[in-house]
């Protein structure tokens, strides 16, 4: 690191394997049983940064996520090289402060390191497989995503095409658009006719708004009983298709019991999006989502602690998309949409099915923006 900051003080090192290859058992990474082959890498990067400048940057590339499809396993990954890796060194926060996150890919075709080819089911990836993983990547690194392909030159066009959209649009696909729960227009979205219309059945909790099902505060939290949350900004929202993606707590047990065994938690919740009566936008759903309510029930492993010792959970999960644990396969679309014209409601399932659901923010993902062209 000194030769090369002799030369390039500004010098950016990208490593295909950093610290993080050397990380196995998330349970304890110090201990030598969960070393692997790269065990001195951690001292190698540690070294590194030893003799680094305050321009330099280190940039974990990951050559592991080579065969990543889902935004799970970005979201792991980053986990784990800022994070897990970070115990391996002898400076955590120096390490957490000036390690950075990229991500390799690797699509080829059938067995072995192949150039893709024009028989595309016979290719690791789809041509909007590659797209969703590029944004995937994109979403959860530091800006730093790179392809490997052997010839890259004899692509199929539909992938150099997908690449190529990808590139077009990565700066907005970066920036979604994050709604903050207590930043937002709230209200009792139960029937007219219903006793509990018009009553307050949420309240503040911290970062979180609650949604409360004390009857004398607007009713259970069922068909009869739902919350809407309405962003206030009237900012206008890119016409495109986007991901929707939900950050709530939840405690996932049945409203009089403690959650043990684990497979009491056997509870779920709904939610829609809709848009405002007088909008002059239009709001459509891709194949596999709906304009219905969709049901989301989150296992044992979406809990803090399976097994009974603590059964509230903090959750994020994708409400509309391909990586949706409620069965949606596709996102929505928004034409002319403002953003105060979007209506995102939720309710519970089973009177008195949950001790407290509580929603901390609404986040729109753009996945395919249709005006690529221009950007």
């Amino acid at each position: 690191m000194a030769v090369v900051n002799s030369a390039m003080p500004n010098a950016k090192l990208l490593i295909a394997f950093a610290t993080s290859s050397a990380c196995r058992s998330p349970k304890n990474p110090k201990a030598p049983l969960t070393y692997n082959i790269m065990a001195l890498m951690p001292a190698f990067v540690d070294g590194l940064m030893d003799s680094a400048m305050e321009q330099n940057e280190i940039i974990d590339c990951f050559e592991n996520s080579y065969g990543y499809k889902s935004r799970q396993e970005f979201a792991r990954a980053r986990n784990l090289i800022k994070k897990q890796a970070a115990e391996l060194s002898a400076d955590p926060e120096r390490y957490s402060r000036l390690i950075r996150v990229g991500f390799g890919l690797f699509a080829h075709g059938g067995i072995g390191e192949n150039s893709l080819g024009e028989d595309v089911p016979k290719n690791t990836h789809t041509p909007l497989q590659l797209y969703n993983v590029l944004r995937y990547a994109s979403e959860y690194s530091d800006g730093y995503v790179w392809l490997y392909s052997l010839p890259w030159i004899k692509m199929p066009p539909d992938y150099l095409r997908a690449i190529s959209d990808f590139r077009k649009q990565k700066a907005l696909l970066r920036t979604p658009c994050t709604f903050y729960a207590k930043q937002m227009a709230i209200s009792n979205s139960s029937p007219a006719a219903s006793p509990h219309a018009g009553k307050q059945n949420w309240f503040l909790s911290g970062d979180y708004i609650t949604l409360s099902s004390n009857p004398d505060q607007g009713g259970p939290l069922n068909d009869t009983g739902t919350v809407s949350f309405r962003p206030q900004a009237d900012g206008a929202a890119v016409d495109g298709l986007y991901e929707v993606l939900i950050d709530v707590a939840h405690s996932n047990v049945k409203k009089h019991n403690a959650g043990s065994p684990p497979g009491d938690r056997n509870g779920s919740f709904s939610y829609r999006i809709s848009l405002r009566p007088d909008s002059a936008g239009q709001l459509s759903f891709d194949n596999g989502s709906s304009a219905e309510f969709i049901q989301f029930q989150p296992g044992d492993a979406d809990n803090c602690n399976p097994g009974g010792g603590g059964p509230v959970a903090l959750t994020e999960f994708i409400a509309y998309g391909p990586d949706s644990p409620a069965g949606a396969t596709g996102g929505i679309e928004l034409t002319n949409v403002n953003h105060s014209d979007i209506i995102f409601e939720l309710r519970d399932d089973v009177s008195l099915n949950y001790g407290m659901i509580a929603v901390k923010s609404i986040t729109l993902i753009p996945a395919n923006l249709q005006k690529a062209g221009n950007l």
